[in-house]
Order: structure tokens, then sequence, then C-alpha cells
């Protein structure tokens, strides 16, 4: 042990480089396995994230800018999968949203009513999207996420109820 402090101390630039590459090594390996985890290894914060997938369609073109199958389809498929405890439809898009700071850029999701039971995710105030909401037979209900609330709205607690205009529709 003293041989080597000794042999370390008489070449201290050398020293220092050894170290230097060492503390490098670690920490490029701390932050892979960090980015690793945090994207591959954790679970997703749903219930029963194992039991999830994603059918997409094989459709191309101007179906594919929409919704490429309606709330129907989604009813009819629920009906007839047996082995399926339930199907949710989705689509992901961006809009601008009017608050009270000014207009917002936000990335939206146009879901199907059973979107947050598959998922096993609660709204904590306010209500689900309902059987009547996606067949149009009631004025369009839009659920915004916690962070958008607190963020943007002021975590006003009286929200439920208060006109939000998303893009060129006022739900």
């Amino acid at each position: 042990m003293r041989t080597a402090f000794r042999a370390l101390t008489r070449a201290p630039g050398y020293t220092i480089a050894s170290v230097a590459s060492i503390c490098l090594g670690v920490s490029v390996s701390t932050l892979l396995f960090a980015i690793l985890n945090g994207v591959y290894l954790r679970p997703l914060p749903y219930h029963n994230p194992e039991q999830l997938f994603v059918i997409r369609s094989a459709e191309t073109g101007e179906a594919q800018k929409g919704l490429s199958f309606s709330g129907l389809d989604v009813d009819a498929w629920e009906q007839e999968a047996k082995s399926l405890q339930g199907i949710a439809a989705f689509r992901v898009s961006y809009a601008s949203v009017e608050t009270p700071e000014g207009t917002t850029r936000i990335r939206e999701a146009e879901v199907s009513d059973g979107w947050f039971r598959v998922l096993g995710v609660y709204p904590a105030i306010g209500r689900y999207f309902s059987k009547q909401d996606q067949n149009g037979a009631t004025p369009e209900v839009v659920l915004i996420s916690d962070h958008f609330w607190r963020a943007h709205l002021g975590g006003e607690p009286n929200i439920v109820g208060q006109p939000l205009k998303v893009g060129r529709r006022t739900f």
C-alpha cells in the first residue's frame, strides 16, 4: 500500500488523470443507469402496467390525421373482446389553450370514455367521461392534468364547470 501511495505522489499528473478517469466513468455509468431506469426499467405509473398494450391503425393518408375509428367502433370491440378487461382509444396532438395568463401551447389527447378506467386513473375533482360525452349527446367536456391546473389556472378549486378554450373549441 505504501509503495502504491509513493508511486502516485511521484507522478501527480498521472494520479490526477487516473482519478479523473475513474470519476468520469462512474458519473457516466450512473447517468446512463438513471436514464435507463426511468425509461425502461421502472413500471408505468398505472394500475397493472404489464397488462397494457397499444393497437394502432394500419390506415395511411387522410385517415391518420384524425381518429381512424369512431366511438361506436370502440364500443363494438369492447363487446366482442372476451379476453380484455377494457378498451380505450386516444389521439395525441397539439393545441393552444387560452388561460388567464394568456395563450399556452400544450400537448393534448383526445380519449374515449374508457381511457381513465382502463389505466386505473381517477380524477381528483370532477368526473370521468361518460358514454354520452363520447357519442356527442352532451356538451363537450375536457379533463385537465393536475400540473396544468396548478401551473396555468392557479389551482382554482372551483374550476369544474368553467369554460376553457382549447384551439377553436370551448369546453
